[in-house]
């Protein structure tokens, strides 16, 4: 997904991996791994919507190539500026930051 007004022309960007905090449930609950497995993704769909929020908060957005999807897991992967990527740990429920050395990204092909 593109956000708000991204350049598509980004001469470089960074591949990165964004590592939410992990889903806190406030009582202990009897889940089957479907429902455990919808609570999270739901969960980090919020917190990407969050992410994206900020993102454009602090008037960013043509910072970013691509945001990925929200998964089960923690995890989501963002195409950026590297200077947006030493940023994005600011952002609500974002714990870690780091680079995604196993997919690089590069835009001039």
């Amino acid at each position: 997904m593109n956000v708000g007004g991204a350049d598509k022309n980004l001469p470089c960007a960074s591949s990165v991996v964004v590592v939410f905090d992990r889903l806190a449930l406030a009582e202990p609950v009897e889940l089957n791994r479907s429902e455990m497995l919808r609570t999270k993704r739901d969960y980090y769909r919020t917190c990407r919507q969050h992410l994206v929020g900020w993102i454009e908060g602090q008037g960013l957005s043509g910072e970013v190539l691509r945001i990925g999807e929200p998964m089960a897991f923690n995890m989501l992967f963002i195409d950026c500026t590297p200077e947006l990527a030493e940023q994005l740990v600011q952002a609500p429920h974002v714990v870690n930051v780091f680079a995604n050395e196993n997919f690089p990204v590069d835009l001039l092909t």
